[in-house]
């Protein structure tokens, strides 16, 4: 298992879906849009868009999490209030959330031509020292990592930077696959 490197599963920055930092939301999802169509290859949805800055180095990564965040800005008040921890997540405590937030109280229409504009920027999420692992680490320290980290997905870096992206459904794919095999 260590010998399987991150460069075999990784999908090269090439194939990912990429804009700038300044561009908008709307702007964003039809990147992720197009690059859906152009890369053809049946087990590549990418579901995350790798953002850039005007030096073309990679800043950050809009995940689906960050979209959905942006559709809803009342979370941003609770993320301000502290009060959430992953402890609270219970359903009383989800329900009350809601409640007192008044969460997606809105029609979905609204929510989408309001975020719309907004820059990618202010959305995506800086990745930390965490959420980066070099091309040449084993696929064995990268489930670690993810698993230990709650992660869906690494950024990959070689000599030059940012390389590609390694996810979570990449390697469990090869599980898969290589599981169907031993009963043939």
């Amino acid at each position: 298992m260590k010998s399987l490197k991150v460069t075999n599963l990784m999908t090269p920055l090439s194939m990912c879906p990429t804009v700038s930092e300044e561009a908008t939301l709307r702007e964003a999802m039809s990147a992720l849009d197009t690059t859906r169509l152009r890369v053809d290859a049946p087990d590549y949805r990418p579901r995350f868009v790798v953002v850039y800055d005007k030096h073309y180095n990679v800043v950050g990564v809009l995940r689906q999490t960050d979209v959905l965040k942006s559709l809803e800005p009342k979370y941003s008040r609770i993320e301000e209030s502290g009060r959430v921890a992953p402890s609270e997540f219970d359903s009383h405590a989800i329900a009350s959330l809601m409640e007192e937030y008044d969460l997606w109280d809105e029609p979905l229409t609204d929510m989408c031509h309001r975020a719309k504009d907004r820059k990618v920027k202010d959305i995506a999420a800086r990745p930390g020292e965490e959420e980066f692992i070099h091309e040449d680490a084993s696929i064995a320290e990268a489930i670690h990592m993810m698993l230990m980290g709650n992660r869906a997905s690494l950024l990959v870096k070689g000599e030059a930077g940012v390389t590609g992206i390694l996810r979570l459904s990449d390697i469990f794919n090869v599980f898969c696959k290589e599981l169907r095999q031993l009963d043939s």
